[in-house]
C-alpha cells in the first residue's frame, strides 16, 4: 500500500488542473454528476490491475455516466433492506412518545438493530464491490458476497486502513471545500473520489480476485477451427464421394467403433 501515491498521483498529470475543473463543474449538475463516479472507476480499474494510476481523458462521458449510474443503482439495491428498519424505528418512536406500552416496541427496535448491521455490512463491502465491478464489468459483481468477503479477508489489515483513509479524504474534502465559499466542495469532493479510487484499486490488486477479472477475455474460436477450413471440408467430402465410400461426419470418425452396445454381434 502506497497511501502517499493516492493523494499525489493526480498532480503528476500535466493537465490535472483542466481535468479537475471539468470534474468539479460536472459535480454542480445533478444527474450528470454520475459521470464522475464512472470516471473514477477507470482510475480504480487501472490501479486494481497493478498499474500506475493516471488521470484519463474526458473522452468517454457517456460511458462514464452509465457506469456511475449503475454503481449508484447497485448501492440503492443493497440498501433496500434498511427501509423496514427506518419504518420500524419511526413507529417505535411514536409509540414511546404516546406512552403506549406496546410490546411490539421491542420487536421494532430489534428490526432496527438488524437493518443497522446490514447497513454497516454494505458500507464495508461496497468499496471492494466497486473494484470487482470495474474489473469484471458485470453488474452481478456487486452481489457476490462470498467472493467479496474472501477478497477482503486476504488483505484485511490494508482494507481497514483504506476504509479509514476514505473517511479522512472525504472529511478533508468537505472541510477544505467549505472554506472556499462552499462551492469549492464540488472540486474537492471530486479529488477525494479520485483518491478513493486509487486506494481501493491498490488493495484490490493484491486480494483474492478471480484470475479472469484483470484480464481481457480470450476471443471464442471460429466454428471451423476444430475441423479445418470450409474448403478442406468440401474437398474431403468430394474425395469420399468419388471413392464410393460412405460419407462420414467430420469429428465422428471412429465413434461407432469405440462404442460397445453390449448386445450380441449381428
Amino acid at each position: 500500500m502506497d497511501i502517499g501515491r493516492s493523494f499525489s498521483y493526480v498532480f503528476e498529470d500535466k493537465d490535472w488542473p483542466k481535468k479537475l475543473i471539468i470534474g468539479g463543474l460536472i459535480n454542480f449538475v445533478p444527474i450528470l454528476n454520475f459521470a464522475n463516479m464512472g470516471y473514477a472507476l477507470r482510475v480504480l480499474r487501472t490501479s486494481a490491475r497493478g498499474q500506475e494510476p493516471t488521470l484519463p481523458e474526458w473522452d468517454q462521458l457517456g460511458q462514464d455516466w452509465v457506469k456511475g449510474l449503475l454503481q449508484t443503482l447497485a448501492l440503492a439495491i443493497l440498501l433496500l433492506p434498511l427501509i423496514p428498519g427506518i419504518i420500524a424505528s419511526g413507529v417505535a418512536g411514536e409509540w414511546m412518545d404516546s406512552g403506549d406500552g406496546n410490546p411490539l416496541v421491542l420487536c421494532c427496535f430489534g428490526l432496527t438493530c438488524l437493518t443497522s448491521l446490514w447497513g454497516l455490512f454494505v458500507a464495508i463491502i461496497y468499496p471492494m464491490a466497486r473494484a470487482h465491478y470495474a474489473l469484471s464489468d458485470e453488474f452481478a459483481a456487486f452481489f457476490r458476497f462470498r467472493t467479496l468477503l474472501k477478497a477482503i479477508g486476504q488483505r484485511l489489515g490494508d482494507y481497514v486502513v483504506v476504509l479509514l483513509m476514505i473517511i479522512v479524504a472525504q472529511m478533508l474534502a468537505g472541510t477544505i471545500g467549505s472554506l472556499v465559499c462552499i462551492v469549492g466542495v464540488a472540486f474537492t469532493s471530486f479529488y477525494a473520489e479520485l483518491v478513493t479510487a486509487d486506494l481501493i484499486g491498490q488493495v484490490a490488486a493484491d486480494s483474492a480476485l478471480p484470475p479472469t477479472f484483470g484480464e481481457p477475455r480470450a476471443p471464442r474460436p471460429a466454428p471451423t477451427a476444430a475441423y479445418g477450413s470450409a474448403e478442406d471440408i468440401e474437398a474431403e467430402l468430394n474425395q469420399q464421394i468419388e471413392s464410393g465410400g460412405d460419407v462420414e461426419l467430420l469429428g465422428d470418425s471412429g465413434a461407432a467403433d469405440d462404442q460397445d452396445y453390449g448386445g450380441p454381434e449381428a
